[in-house]
């Protein structure tokens, strides 16, 4: 199973509760985006503004990737076929989970409780009830690395790292990394009114880098769903969706909290038709909400991502290329920069 699943996905190569995924509103049409924030320097029907006068640089460096060697860590998993899932309790710190294959869980494939510096590298899961990689919605987590593994048949998301602001205290995984991973199927459990909120690639947490990433086959909402500041770069996307003409390959939905640089970066993504099944409307699209946390209170320049780099995708959907809400560009913090796109 692991050598075609590899095959498959190599083609374009070059015990806490489980958490309730959140479905995404179905968003309507947007009108013609009219962008505040900066001069325009061109307009189309169904595309936004491109922003010349952006004040800051945007981050697009890959962080550097840590040692996968079992003698650099207290706990490790290394090549074991497991049938029930990794649950890391809280406290589980300094962890290496590689070369294992997971399969059927009734659960999650991997679940990641308040464990610092976790490395989730080159793991096979298939067949996983809920999640398929997936941190606590509960607590906190720092230093976590998803990176070059297989996932796909899971009835909820294929990845996920959470956020919950109105918490006490509030729970974040910060600068997580999601790199080099392979995303197939995804949200196969529910009704059609839950699969629709799961994702291939599902990041609510601040500042996390997903980079490199392929993801092939059939989601239920979108394909990469991030929902608050970081870099979203050199991914694959070539997905179809459950729902009915209102998915996105890379989609921006800010019901959590941006991080302190709040910035998003979408940049160098490649996605492309499957020409079967209910393709994406969108390829890139920043979506708006008034969702937001009001226990305890955040300002909307605090909350909102402010300055949007959109930027060098290659995009093929069904509809718009790069879809942007009017009322974010509206926002007086909002600073969209849109170039190289095609």
């Amino acid at each position: 199973m692991m050598k075609l699943l590899k095959r498959f996905f190599g083609q374009w190569k070059t015990r806490h509760k489980d958490p309730v995924d959140e479905p995404d509103p179905v968003d309507e049409p947007d009108p013609v985006v009219v962008a505040t924030g900066g001069d325009v320097e061109a307009t189309t029907e169904g595309s936004a503004p491109v922003l010349i006068n952006a004040t800051v640089s945007p981050a697009t460096d890959l962080p550097a990737l840590p040692s996968i060697d079992p003698a650099d860590y207290d706990v490790v998993y290394n090549g074991l076929t497991i049938t029930d899932g990794i649950t890391l309790a809280d406290g589980t710190d300094n962890v290496l989970i590689r070369d294992c294959t997971i399969s059927d869980a009734t659960a999650s494939g991997i679940y990641i409780g308040q464990c610092d510096n976790v490395v989730v590298y080159n793991n096979l899961v298939d067949g996983c009830a809920n999640a398929g990689i997936t941190t606590d919605t509960g607590t906190s987590s720092t230093g976590l690395v998803i990176w070059k593994n297989t996932v796909t048949n899971v009835g909820h998301n294929g990845i996920s790292v959470w956020q919950r602001w109105n918490e006490t205290p509030p729970v974040d995984h910060p600068d997580a990394l999601v790199y080099d991973n392979d995303v197939g199927i995804t949200g196969t459990s529910g009704t059609l009114a839950v699969r629709e909120g799961y994702h291939g690639i599902y990041v609510q947490s601040t500042n996390c880098t997903v980079w490199g990433n392929r993801l092939i086959g059939e989601v239920g909402g979108n394909g990469i769903s991030i929902r608050s500041s970081g870099l979203v770069r050199d991914n694959f996307v070539k997905v179809t969706t459950q729902r009915v003409n209102n998915g996105a390959q890379i989609k921006y939905y800010p019901d959590h909290k941006t991080g302190v640089d709040k910035q998003l970066v979408i940049k160098n993504n490649f996605t492309e038709l499957v020409g079967s099944g209910t393709e994406m409307e969108w390829g890139v699209d920043l979506s708006y909400t008034t969702n937001k946390s009001t226990t305890p209170v955040v300002s909307d320049a605090d909350w909102y991502v402010n300055d949007f780099f959109v930027q060098d995708n290659d995009v093929t959907c069904e509809g718009t290329e790069v879809r942007i809400n009017s009322t974010l560009s509206a926002l007086p913090f909002v600073t969209i920069t849109q170039s190289g796109n095609v």
